[in-house]
Parts: C-alpha cells; sequence; structure tokens
C-alpha cells in the first residue's frame, strides 16, 4: 500500500469522525482522536517497538495505557493494532472501515471499542509477507523484536511449518507460548506435532500452553467410529 493510500484512508477516517452526527458522544465516550492529537500521542509513543516496527499511528486514547493504531508498514499495513500495556497486542480489525464500524456501535450500546475485539486477530492478508518478516526477526536476534514477533503470530495462517518449528523451540517462552495459544485458537490435524513440542517446552508457561494446543487438537480431530 502507497503512501497516499496510507493519507487517503487516514483522511477520510478523521473526516468521519469530524463529521459524525454523534461525533461528540463518540469523542466523549472513545476518545478518538483528531489529526493534531493523533500526532502528538503518535510522537509519544514512538520509542515503543511495536510502534516503530510496524508504523503504527495512534487513533484513540482512552486512557487505559491501550491505544488502537492504524499500521502504515508491512506486513500488517493498513490494519488496525491494539497496543496493549498489560494484555496481549494483537490485530484487531482488518481496515478502518472496520474500526469506523465498531466505534458507532460502541458510541450507540455505551461500550468501549476493546469489548468489540473480535474473539481472534485477523489474519494477514500476505501470509508470505508476514511469514519473511518473522523469519527476518529471528534471524536478526534483537531482543526489542520479540514483543513484535510476539505480536504478530496471532495473525498467522499456520502454514509454514519451518518458520513454525522456529517459533515453538525458540528459547524466549513468551514466543513459543504465543504460537501455542495461536494453535488452540485454530486446531488442526497437521499442527500436532508443533503442539506437542510446544507441550515439551522447558518453560512450564509455555509447556503449559502447548498441551492446551495439544487438547485442542485431539478434540478438533474426527472421532473413530465405534
Amino acid at each position: 500500500m502507497s503512501k497516499e493510500s496510507f493519507s487517503a484512508e487516514l483522511n477520510a477516517w478523521f473526516t468521519h469522525i469530524a463529521n459524525e452526527v454523534s461525533g461528540m458522544a463518540l469523542r466523549r465516550s472513545l476518545n478518538l482522536l483528531d489529526t493534531v492529537q493523533s500526532a502528538a500521542l503518535t510522537q509519544d509513543l514512538s520509542f515503543h517497538p511495536l510502534v516503530a516496527t510496524l508504523g503504527g499511528i495512534a487513533l484513540d486514547d482512552p486512557e487505559t495505557s491501550n491505544f488502537h493504531l492504524y499500521l502504515t508498514r508491512s506486513p500488517l499495513s493498513g490494519g488496525i493494532f491494539y497496543l496493549s500495556h498489560d494484555g496481549d497486542s494483537r490485530l484487531v480489525f482488518p481496515s478502518v472501515d472496520t474500526l469506523l464500524a465498531a466505534a458507532r456501535e460502541a458510541s450507540l450500546d455505551h461500550l468501549s471499542l476493546d469489548e468489540l475485539h473480535p474473539p481472534s486477530a485477523p489474519l494477514a492478508q500476505d501470509q508470505a509477507a508476514l511469514e519473511q518478516f518473522i523469519a527476518s526477526l529471528l534471524d536478526a536476534g534483537e531482543d526489542d523484536d520479540l514483543a513484535v514477533i510476539i505480536a504478530l503470530i496471532p495473525s498467522l495462517a499456520l502454514a509454514d511449518l519451518p518458520l513454525l518449528e522456529r517459533l515453538a523451540t525458540h528459547e524466549d517462552f513468551f514466543v513459543a507460548e504465543a504460537l501455542a495459544d495461536a494453535i488452540t485458537e485454530r486446531p488442526a490435524a497437521g499442527l500436532r506435532d508443533l503442539a506437542e513440542r510446544c507441550s515439551r517446552h522447558p518453560h512450564p508457561q509455555a509447556a503449559q500452553a502447548g498441551a492446551r494446543a495439544l487438547a485442542a487438537v485431539d478434540n478438533a480431530l474426527p472421532r473413530p467410529i465405534e
């Protein structure tokens, strides 16, 4: 996606927010930002590896230390990312259009945006780019990249088995745990060996997540006819 596309999408977003009939209600309940506020908060968050690596632009500030970001860089460009202070950071909406629809629903129903997040992260549209990007971060071996890898795993289609093997056996247990959680969300017979590998991780937290993934895969398998 080009810079011009980013500009057009973001301009449309900020225009919608400014012109919305219930715009003041939207801003009071959700604190969606205008262009000036967005630029200021984005600068304040620029130190964060996820913001810097994915080119995040802040769209809201609900005063919870959690933020929705518009992503401007591959492999999740154009998506809406939830930067969570204490929970799991991940892609939550595939586009600004779906975010706007959620914002309108949240305003009408007096909800927070995070209450309308889908239970699972949307999958990246360009899986090859996502797989290559995660592999490049693994190759670089930088500590700051681990948070990025963990946040990207939920958007994997879990198809690149060599890459998944690297994640399952990663020394950082959060990486293996994130993969196991993704398998639990989308169990398939072809992922059983990886789930079992996660269940044998030396760290108990990753091993427990792997055990849950293994159980999810086994429960998803067809039962033999008795």
